[in-house]
């Protein structure tokens, strides 16, 4: 199987390579990395605060009755690393553990810690759900690609592309389009990317698409 170009490397000559591996989604996800490792915390309160107003005070009480609003300051305070993942041990299975295990994964793949970042993606996974849950998925699946395990990352894929209620479906579809070209199947791209396309969603990686598209050579008649 050929090699996936979309991992850690920068971008060859060939302009067919920016399916895999981009500069500039490389540059977008190391600048949301970093806002979140400096301002994560920050966010999950002001969401919170934000929905207590709405849910309304005997709601809110409710919450305070099962403890959710010490885990949220519990989280909120942890002030390090080690101690972000002490609450996430602690609290292993709730959906703030998943925030905290994949804030602590981001961290570590943007080290180049590729074996530790799988380990707590899995984690992460296994404490969130929705869009937590499916950005771990991703980010576990693009750990393995960093550890040359290409067949494994793109089971992943393949399993986020044919969910239609994935939050990250495009990105997925995008994912194995690189695949497919990479191996020289452009017939097999272009299915992913009429996917995206016709899914009528309009994202970052429809974007994306479009410029895979453009750039393939014209499908035989």
């Amino acid at each position: 199987m050929a090699k996936q170009s979309n991992k850690t490397t920068a971008p060859q000559s060939d302009e067919r390579n920016l399916v895999s591996g981009p500069t500039e989604v490389a540059d977008i996800e190391a600048e949301l990395s970093m806002i979140w490792a400096k301002y994560g915390k920050q966010i999950i309160i002001a969401i919170v605060a934000v929905v207590a107003i709405f849910l309304g005070k005997q709601l809110l009480g409710t919450l305070a009755e099962k403890g959710e609003l010490s885990k949220q300051a519990a989280y909120a305070e942890a002030s390090d690393d080690d101690a972000t993942l002490a609450f996430a041990n602690d609290e292993s299975g709730h959906p703030l553990s998943g925030i905290a295990f994949k804030e602590l994964a981001d961290k570590a793949f943007a080290a180049s810690e590729f074996e530790k970042a799988l380990d707590l993606y899995s984690q992460a996974q296994s404490s969130s759900e929705g869009a937590i849950q499916g950005s771990a998925q991703i980010g576990e699946a693009m750990s393995l690609l960093a550890l040359d395990k290409t067949a494994e990352a793109k089971t992943i894929f393949e399993e986020i592309a044919n969910n239609d209620s994935a939050l990250n479906q495009q990105e997925a579809q995008f994912r194995l389009a690189g695949f497919a070209v990479d191996a020289g199947d452009d017939s097999v791209a272009r299915g992913y990317l009429d996917e995206i396309v016709e899914s009528g969603k309009q994202t970052f990686w429809l974007q994306k698409a479009l410029q895979l598209q453009s750039i393939l050579p014209a499908e035989d008649a």
